[in-house]
């Protein structure tokens, strides 16, 4: 049953967008975390549930989503900071702190964002399609509608005119007339460099995944438990303190993404999150309780720089590197590569490694 779930899983994932559209496709996120909770409800076991919460989760549809249509309507001076809005990841970053395994402590917190869900399912009935996707299905009136809407201005002001034109004219430029895209474009050269394009998106989302996110993220109470010598509930509050500190650096990230610019970032993050592996490897060697401790401020370190880097930029960076033409498709199989490299490391790395005693 694992296989083909997870297949037909990821199949949906790449096709999504491109087999409906935007607004079709948030409606299909806001139901998710409903439908998702009759599938995990009945697991028997904390550490399983949020295994695979998290894969329903992080990345959901929205992480598909959301890159796609935010690109499509925020202002370009603006763009980076909008895409970056992800409060579902805040609370469920907050919500970690929770120290009991009983299930009422951890099932309330999982079953409550049904409520956020309903939100959005009643929003979206009300959210119109991006003005770029209408205008390339040549719905010239309501695309200019939307547009009119977006910027508080009337249909027929100068500005509104302007987009429209230079929406218009830019997917004439990139041949998207008509709104669709094969995939076999996507391994395509020459001028536009679309292949090239692809797997820098790619790369990124790949290398967010192996980067050792996931051994802090998914199981920073038991390194401090096993590696510091921490006890449990010591560990579990830990664990807590660290995901807010996590939270807070992935809103910082709003402010500066704009001032630093993407390729700084990613450079920055790269530097950070590395010191901080040193740090923590150093100071575990000696194998005294002081130098653990040492270890404990680089784990902090390392996920705040990856909150204010790595965890927001490879969602970003492929909606803006691939061209209109290519965008969708690029963007799906981005998301995919996410996806799979997160199900591999966390699913079975991490067994693997339980199993060689690696831990």
């Amino acid at each position: 049953m694992a296989g083909p779930s997870w297949s037909l899983a990821l199949l949906s994932r790449s096709h999504v967008s491109l087999a409906i559209t935007p607004l079709r496709s948030s409606l299909l996120v806001a139901l998710s975390p409903v439908l998702g909770m009759e599938l995990y409800a009945p697991l028997p076991s904390l550490q399983t549930s949020l295994t695979v919460i998290e894969h329903f989760d992080h990345p959901n549809l929205p992480s598909r989503v959301q890159p796609q249509c935010q690109p499509w309507s925020a202002h370009l001076h603006r763009r980076g900071y909008y895409c970056l809005w992800d409060t579902d990841r805040i609370l469920d970053r907050l919500w970690r702190i929770i120290q009991h395994e009983r299930r009422f402590p951890w099932r309330f917190p999982i079953a409550f964002q049904i409520v956020f869900g309903i939100i959005l399912v009643i929003g979206a009935f009300f959210l119109p399609e991006s003005p770029r996707w209408l205008l390339s299905r040549d719905r010239h009136e309501e695309g200019q509608a939307v547009l009119s809407a977006l910027y508080g201005l009337p249909e027929d002001h100068q500005e509104i005119q302007l987009q429209k034109t230079i929406i218009l004219d830019s997917i004439a430029a990139s041949g998207h007339k008509g709104g669709k895209t094969s995939y076999s474009a996507l391994f395509t050269n020459g001028k536009t460099q679309h292949f090239r394009r692809m797997v820098l998106g790619c790369s990124s989302q790949f290398f967010q995944q192996i980067g050792g996110c996931n051994a802090v993220v998914y199981y920073c109470p038991i390194l401090f438990q096993t590696s510091l010598g921490a006890d449990h509930s010591l560990a579990m509050l830990l664990g807590g303190v660290n995901m807010i500190v996590y939270s807070i650096f992935a809103t910082m990230s709003w402010f500066i993404i704009e001032r630093a610019g993407r390729r700084k970032l990613f450079l920055i993050g790269s530097a950070g999150q590395g010191l901080s592996m040193v740090l923590v490897f150093a100071c575990l060697i000696p194998g005294t309780k002081s130098a653990a401790n040492g270890a404990a401020v680089g784990l902090f370190t390392y996920i705040a720089f990856f909150g204010a880097t790595w965890l927001p930029l490879p969602w970003l960076y492929p909606a803006e590197i691939n061209p209109i033409r290519t965008r969708g498709r690029a963007n799906a199989v981005s998301t995919a590569v996410n996806w799979v490299s997160n199900f591999m490391i966390v699913c079975h790395l991490s067994s693997t490694f339980l199993h060689c005693n690696l831990y």
